[in-house]
């Protein structure tokens, strides 16, 4: 894949070039797809997610005013399209599911040291600001920093968070009968 800047990006979305929409949606997605699907733990929400992410950003590029970087701006859009979905009375539920992809397997996307669903199902245990938290920093490796400014929270807060987030995680993993 060509290396294209963050501007040549922006400025090709702006223009509503086809092929630079489908070059930054391929840069994207697939990386959306893992953080909304850990969030909302279902594929097919998670896959609407990304698209209505994608159809928002395309749509409104020309609110980006460039206070962050594309990276940030992006994944702000898909936390709060997340948070939306679970503002809805129908989105009750949580499933759980082995697969994140037809014909792929999540065991790919981190280490393989642990038993990966194991800890999935036990972050998916946690509150939606403690998993936010978690998936920003473990599985996208954002900073404090950035995930302030995805999430809108102050730096403290989210430190706050990500310490409380650890805390809970070991707790649910002590009780699945997993220990360091």
């Amino acid at each position: 894949m060509i290396d294209i800047n963050e501007m040549e990006i922006i400025k090709g979305l702006k223009l509503k070039d086809e092929h630079m929409i489908k070059e930054f949606m391929n840069i994207y997605k697939d990386r959306l797809m893992k953080v909304a699907y850990m969030v909302m733990k279902d594929i097919n929400i998670a896959e609407e997610i990304v698209q209505e992410t994608f159809i928002k950003i395309i749509k409104d590029i020309d609110k980006f005013e460039g206070k962050s970087s594309l990276y940030t701006y992006v994944y702000k859009i898909a936390i709060n399209q997340c948070r939306q979905k679970l503002r809805k009375n129908w989105f009750k539920r949580i499933t759980l599911v082995d697969k994140w992809f037809e014909g792929g397997d999540y065991r790919d996307w981190t280490e393989k040291s642990i038993d990966k669903l194991t800890i999935d199902k036990s972050i998916g245990k946690l509150k939606f600001k403690y998993r936010e938290v978690l998936l920003l920093y473990y599985y996208e490796d954002m900073s404090i920093e950035k995930i302030a400014e995805v999430t809108g929270d102050k730096k403290g807060t989210i430190k706050s968070k990500l310490s409380r987030a650890r805390s809970m995680l070991k707790d649910i993993l002590s009780k699945e009968g997993f220990n360091e």
